[in-house]
């Protein structure tokens, strides 16, 4: 073999070395951040409703079969065809969960009486209201994913 073949292979070992290092600091450290993050949620629970939700493949796909049960108002701007779409919808459910377990009124329906304004993944924030009975309620809302899970809360502003 050609040494300047061997010192390219060795030199390329020693970059992917390096980012495969880079790339596990950078996971731990999203996983501590998400961690303080739930944590905090956590201490103000009887301010804040909060979801945590595993949605490995199968329960995703559920999660699309029954989205006509919980979306009304987002199927105007949620688009079907793209790679988010079960994403979205189940940050859609997280939200609207959160609101429920907040507001807890009987005859209240997700479909009817809670709404989530668009947004994109990257933004991890939206704004979320509940119409209810000539009630208006607007509440911030925000999610994150990590390791197959769905953290989504509502705060009312």
């Amino acid at each position: 073999m050609n040494t300047s073949i061997v010192d390219g292979l060795i030199e390329t070992i020693k970059t992917d070395q390096e980012l495969l290092q880079e790339v596990e600091v950078k996971i731990e450290e999203s996983k501590s951040e998400k961690q303080t993050i739930v944590n905090r949620l956590k201490e103000q629970r009887r301010d804040i409703s909060i979801l945590l939700k595993y949605a490995d493949e199968k329960q995703r796909e559920k999660i699309k079969v029954i989205a006509h049960k919980f979306v009304d108002y987002e199927f105007k701007y949620l688009d079907t065809l793209t790679s988010d779409y079960i994403n979205k919808l189940t940050v859609i459910w997280g939200i609207k969960e959160s609101l429920y377990k907040l507001f807890a009124t009987p005859g209240m329906l997700f479909r009817e009486h809670f709404l989530v304004i668009p947004f994109t993944m990257k933004d991890a924030d939206t704004v979320a209201w509940i119409d209810y009975k000539g009630t208006k309620k607007r509440y911030s809302s925000s999610f994150l994913e990590f390791e197959g899970f769905t953290c989504a809360y509502a705060i009312e502003e």
